[in-house]
């Protein structure tokens, strides 16, 4: 029996039998199970991505390494580091193949999933365990059970300095579709070349929608039009002087200035499960400063998946997963030249310039600006408002 026919029959025993919420492997050994009957994930544990992963009927997060007839032994290896992000781990594979592991998998504490031709029976692990790294998998989960991938943006894929330059497409836009290239021929007057990077980074923000080419203003975006137009900021000149009134002089940003403007945007990042992850680590740290090193290194440690997902270069990924396989991600906080080739330079440059206008961290930041090859984590200091 093949891999890929354990998968379909796993999932779809777990799901009518016992009402299990799962996701399959975004590999291209499953394409010919139908993402519409076969929902998709992209989530790690360790650097490893289960082939299922989900919900079972207590809310437990369940974590499934699949096997046809072959490699048994190297899926209950991998089934063994499921247990550090998940509550409950199977094993699934043809029958009669693992049922020969049967004491190996009890000493794992890994559940079985034998699958036949004429059946499929679920053997449950003896206890579940506590899992080092189960709110970061929950954290992803949650964003796949409430349909929210698509507004899961990376923030940290913007890339103009200020803040106030992504406000500039709601000017043109309102609550009827319009054609994002009609837009994008409006904002030709603002002081900056691609224009279409400024609609791109509303949508990114949740200021705007798109759909088929089109794109209208969101509720929040309304609203935030509304308090642009109380403080008779209706025209690109108007974007341009804030922009210049809010990043030239010490002690100035977007919040000090505009905090009304600030503060809606703040709410539209919130929005963003992964930025309010973030937050949540600057909370704990229980301290106002650290270094953008220190920060790296709990989040490496903690909550892989949000280092792959909000810091991390895409083209990066698949080596940031090799080294959480090998047990080498320590070295992304340990060694400067690891950090930097596995970081985006908009991180330490304009995310955290951002993150300035919206309040989240104090005027008294300094930005570093120079090459990322140069670039010294250690010396790098956030310093929350």
């Amino acid at each position: 029996m093949e891999e890929v026919e354990v998968v379909k029959r796993t999932f779809d025993f777990l799901f009518e039998e016992s009402n299990y919420q799962l996701w399959i492997d975004n590999h291209p050994a499953y394409a010919k199970l139908h993402p519409k009957d076969y929902p998709r994930h992209n989530i790690t544990i360790k650097g490893f991505i289960p082939d299922l992963i989900g919900f079972n009927q207590f809310e437990d997060i369940i974590a499934i390494e699949a096997k046809g007839t072959k490699d048994i032994q190297k899926g209950i290896g991998q089934a063994l580091t499921y247990k550090e992000g998940s509550n409950v781990v199977y094993l699934a594979a043809e029958k009669e193949s693992l049922t020969r592991f049967d004491v190996a998998l009890k000493q794992g504490n890994i559940g079985s999933i034998l699958v036949s031709e004429k059946e499929v029976r679920k053997i449950d692990p003896i206890e579940q365990f506590r899992a080092h790294f189960i709110d970061d998998t929950r954290r992803e989960l949650f964003i796949l059970s409430k349909d929210m991938v698509s507004s899961q943006k990376r923030l940290t894929d913007l890339t103009r300095n200020h803040i106030v330059n992504y406000l500039a497409p709601i000017l043109f836009i309102d609550s009827n579709w319009v054609e994002k290239r009609t837009v994008e021929e409006k904002l030709q007057d603002y002081n900056i070349q691609n224009t279409s990077e400024l609609v791109r980074g509303a949508i990114i923000i949740g200021l705007i929608k798109e759909q088929g080419g089109e794109v209208r203003i969101t509720d929040e975006g309304f609203v935030l039009k509304k308090i642009m137009q109380l403080e008779e900021i209706d025209s690109l000149e108007k974007l341009e002087e804030i922009k210049k009134e809010t990043s030239r002089k010490k002690g100035v940003s977007l919040m000090t200035e505009y905090p009304e403007i600030a503060i809606t945007l703040k709410m539209l990042y919130n929005k963003n499960e992964l930025f309010m992850e973030l937050l949540k680590v600057f909370e704990k740290q229980k301290r106002r400063e650290m270094s953008f090193k220190e920060l790296v290194e709990e989040i490496v440690k903690n909550k892989p998946n949000m280092f792959i997902s909000l810091f991390c270069p895409k083209n990066k990924k698949e080596e940031v997963l090799l080294m959480y396989q090998k047990g080498e991600e320590k070295s992304i906080y340990e060694e400067e030249r690891v950090l930097r080739e596995k970081i985006t330079h908009s991180t330490v440059f304009t995310f955290k310039k951002h993150l300035i206008h919206l309040g989240i961290l104090s005027t008294e930041n300094t930005i570093y600006s120079g090459k990322l090859i140069e670039y010294k984590s250690d010396e790098d200091s956030w310093i929350l408002s």
